[in-house]
């Protein structure tokens, strides 16, 4: 038997034509420095280590304990509650127990 080959014509794809990139720029800028950094120097702080001033930062974090402390209390009451109907449904499954069973003369 021979074989035949037989030609296959393939179906021709039509791209979508390219689309050109932007293009961008970058500038450097060189920053300016009020004092040059030298290593190896201790930095003398510019305040006293034990100044008390209230900045906006002291407020922030004075908020933020305010909001847990309260939270803290809040979920301590929740507890406290629960707790309590634990407590109540334990005396009346003790109450319903001592009056079912009778006692034994």
């Amino acid at each position: 038997m021979a074989t035949a080959k037989k030609s296959v014509k393939k179906a021709t794809v039509k791209r979508a034509p390219a689309k050109s990139t932007a293009k961008t720029s970058v500038t450097h800028t060189v920053r300016k420095r009020d004092a040059p950094v030298q290593s190896f120097r201790i930095a003398r702080p510019a305040d006293p280590f034990l100044t008390l001033r209230v900045t906006r930062q002291t407020i922030y974090w004075a908020a933020l304990a305010i909001i847990v402390l309260a939270l803290g209390l809040w979920v301590v009451d929740i507890n406290d509650r629960v707790q309590r109907i634990y407590d109540e449904v334990d005396s009346l499954n003790q109450d319903s127990i001592s009056i079912m069973s009778p006692t034994a003369q």
